[in-house]
């Protein structure tokens, strides 16, 4: 131990953190280690404030060959100097003004064609080196005199107000020199996992007790012990908050991986201000075209992992700048590669990036002593311009310089772009489909073959699969499944791209398997979002139909009539039993032109736990589920189904024995007589939680649907999610159109306790009103729009 306060942190400077860290143990987490004397309080993570850029920068490690990544098409020098190596300009990307990009860029050309990629060519560095080391050093690093032991994010850091350890997180295993500062430094993330800290058990929570108190007041061992403990607690800290990124399963590709991990760090919510990725090989000697194409694919796979991954709320204030040490040669070698260079293209890349071609190409026949590259752009003006703009620092005092500030983004600042508008309402006509199956964590289809986690908002696309097209979408119909969950909860359903609400789309209970008919305005890049508010769950989501503005079937709303029961006479339907139920000219419809029914269907005294299907009378059973049960428990669920050649229905009981309750609550017209359908963001319209208190027994409750929450007057009909919590006994709600005398059907069936949600379409009645009744005993209910019918 060295004798002094001064000495320690004189010898501590010198010391590398990586490696300090790396003898702590193996926790998975690099932090900060500035300051040994400093305060030992526990950090806290805190979610980023609305208006801070957010910076990821993307390493491309040994050398990336710029002009065969942005390829001058129309340089014939190009060609002469790489011979076999150049691009032909026939299978490049085109972009214009003489360029295209690498053929395997497919994604990043499309963001480019959106405005958001900057591609800047000719950026380097005055005097420059051709050694790895030494070039990434100056990159890193950042500074004008090159003096420093520090980089140029780490001396952000070492300025930022916000003292968390994931203020900056590089996704590896330690933290590169650009992530460290003089003070401090950023928080690696191993990018397979970090279980220290994550554990839940009782082993696991009394010793990481026992770490964290090492330091809540100095330990007596020194400066050096008060470090250490206060390592251990942070990582503990760490491990415990970025859990939830690991929650479901990661892409296999490790950019992907990387990248989709950088975006979940963000999507936390935890003040996660910069990110660093690293991706290597790029050092290409020889068999470049090859090599360098695989590579190509991998950054694109990683770009649009990240952007898949990446919560909407982020996207607008999240830019990517995608750096490399130098570039190649412009002339290729005997090996089929080429050598260390001078000058490179450099990226930035996202919404807020004033997208085009910046820079000049350096030319092929003024090149330097060595027959390289001259630079003509400093890349110490594109650090400067992310953190004047993106960071909201001085660059002069971190870059040691004045270096000019480059119109590569969009607008003064990011913290001035505004949240993206509302996705426009736009009226469709139903098409319905065979159910088919699109989502299902508990195997991977469509998604990561893992549990939805709280905290995690995952996207999943709708458009182009399961039978609905890719254009003139307005909405798509789901049956949507949670099973298995953890913990009580809900499930909300939202557009992709807008800011998720305040309501639910069903709601669940430890152990419990729901369904619920979802209908969602699709958002954006054909998606829709859905997160569950507590513990973990898998997801089952099966496509049954979608709204289309260019044709399709009008909704014509009836009040609801009982057209089967089970109950009465026929006896409950067996294990694998199928009943067909006619529909075209019974109950008031017609005999033809009838495209699909909404119907509500319930399950009572089921034996088993099982499953009902139901689709097109005379097409073959699909993998689909339009409602599960459990033995005992009454449970129904709203059903749009699409009518088979003989307009009936056919509904298949999965196990033991169940009756089962059909009630008719419209149709949807063939020739586009009835009302089209208008789906919006949910928004809650009613929750007796909050106002009246619970419903009582045999009371009729009116509620106001048409002038709120954007509903028009005219609206013949309302898509609503309605939910029943704490009732008292069983039970069961009947809606219907105000004014019009009570139906004898049901919208919800409930037990004593539960809790228990369905869609209900709605007819609109008289002042705009519709009809809530509830049969016995006392309940909470609680009623979100999701849409409207005119």
């Amino acid at each position: 131990m060295l004798a002094c306060d001064i000495e320690t942190k004189d010898a501590f400077a010198l010391l590398s953190r990586r490696r300090f860290l790396q003898g702590l143990g193996a926790t998975g987490a690099g932090i900060a280690l500035g300051g040994l004397t400093g305060d030992l309080q526990a950090f806290a993570n805190t979610p980023l404030p609305a208006r801070d850029g957010i910076l990821v920068v993307l390493l491309l490690g040994g050398g990336n060959d710029g002009i065969n990544t942005v390829v001058p098409v129309s340089n014939g020098a190009y060609y002469s100097a790489r011979r076999n190596l150049a691009i032909p300009a026939s299978a490049a990307l085109g972009i214009g003004q003489g360029f295209g990009l690498h053929p395997k860029l497919t994604y990043l050309k499309s963001l480019y064609d959106e405005g958001h990629v900057a591609l800047i060519n000719g950026v380097g560095y005055p005097n420059p080196s051709l050694s790895h080391f030494d070039s990434m050093a100056t990159w890193m690093r950042g500074q004008a005199n090159g003096g420093t032991f520090s980089g140029w994010l780490g001396r952000w850091l070492d300025g930022a107000p916000d003292t968390s350890p994931l203020h900056m997180v590089n996704i590896g295993v330690n933290v590169p020199l650009h992530l460290s500062g003089d003070v401090r430094a950023g928080s690696s993330i191993a990018p397979w996992g970090m279980s220290f800290g994550a554990e839940t058990d009782d082993a696991h929570t009394r010793l990481y007790g026992a770490i964290r108190s090492f330091s809540a007041a100095p330990t007596g061992l020194g400066p050096w012990g008060d470090a250490v403990a206060r390592v251990q607690r942070d990582a503990i800290e760490i491990g415990h908050d970025v859990a939830p990124s690991f929650a479901t399963k990661l892409p296999d590709n490790d950019t992907a991986r990387d990248m989709a991990l950088a975006a979940r760090m963000i999507n936390l919510d935890l003040g996660v201000r910069v990110v660093g990725v690293n991706m290597d090989g790029f050092d290409a000697h020889r068999g470049e075209l090859a090599e360098h194409a695989v590579l190509m694919a991998d950054l694109d796979a990683g770009l649009s992992a990240f952007f898949a991954t990446l919560q909407p709320r982020f996207a607008n204030r999240t830019t990517i700048l995608v750096i490399s040490e130098f570039g190649r040669t412009p002339a290729a070698n005997d090996s089929g590669g080429t050598d260390h260079g001078t000058a490179n293209t450099t990226m930035l890349i996202g919404p807020p990036v004033a997208g085009g071609l910046y820079g000049q190409l350096p030319s092929f026949s003024d090149l330097d002593q060595n027959r390289r590259f001259k630079a003509n752009l400093d890349f110490r003006s594109i650090y400067a311009t992310v953190l004047e703009k993106v960071l909201g620092a001085d660059s002069r005092q971190i870059l040691g310089g004045t270096y000019e500030i480059l119109p590569l983004l969009s607008g003064a600042a990011l913290s001035d772009v505004p949240p993206p508008p509302p996705l426009p309402i736009v009226p469709g006509r139903l098409i319905a489909v065979t159910p088919q199956r699109r989502l299902d964590t508990r195997d991977g289809n469509g998604s990561p073959q893992s549990p939805y986690h709280a905290g995690i908002e995952e996207t999943v696309r709708v458009l182009g699969v399961g039978g609905v097209p890719t254009q003139d979408v307005t909405a798509v119909v789901m049956n949507v499944t949670v099973t298995e969950p953890t913990e009580a909860g809900f499930v909300t359903v939202w557009p992709t791209g807008e800011v998720k609400p305040n309501a639910s789309s069903l709601n669940f209970v430890p152990g419990q398997t729901v369904p619920n008919l979802v209908v969602s305005k699709v958002g954006a890049n054909g998606r829709v979002s859905l997160a569950v508010s507590d513990g973990r769950a898998d997801m089952i989501a099966d496509v049954v139909g979608y709204f289309s503005k260019s044709g399709g079937a009008t909704l014509v709303p009836m009040i609801p009539v009982r057209v089967r029961d089970t109950r009465n006479g026929e006896g409950p339907v067996g294990p694998g039993g199928i009943i067909n139920v006619q529909m075209t000219g019974t109950a008031g419809l017609p005999a033809s032109g009838v495209n699909a029914v909404v119907l509500n269907v319930t399950v009572t005294r089921p034996t088993e736990a099982g499953f009902v299907t139901v689709w097109p009378s005379g097409e073959a059973l699909p993998n689909a589920s339009s409602l599960n049960f459990v033995p005992g428990l009454t449970v129904p669920n709203l059903v749009i189904a699409k009518l088979g050649s003989n307009g009936a229905v056919s509904i298949f009981n999965s196990g033991g024995t169940s009756d089962i309750i059909v009630d008719l609550l419209g149709w949807f017209d063939a020739s586009g007589s009835g009302a089209a359908a208008s789906a919006v963001s949910p928004a809650r319209l009613m929750d007796t939680r909050d106002t009246m208190g619970k419903v009582g027994p045999d009371s009729v409750t009116q509620l106001r649907v048409t002038g709120v929450a954007g509903v028009p007057a005219n609206a013949n009909a309302v898509m609503l999610n309605m939910t029943v919590t704490g009732p008292t006994t069983g039970s069961y709600l009947t809606v219907w159109p105000a004014g019009q005398p009570q139906p004898n059907t049901s919208n919800l069936n409930f037990e004593a306790g539960r809790t228990v949600p369905n869609h209900v379409i709605a007819t609109v009645g008289q002042g705009g009103e519709i009809s809530i009744y509830n049969k016995a005993g006392s309940t909470h209910v609680i009623v979100d729009l999701v849409g409207w019918y005119v």
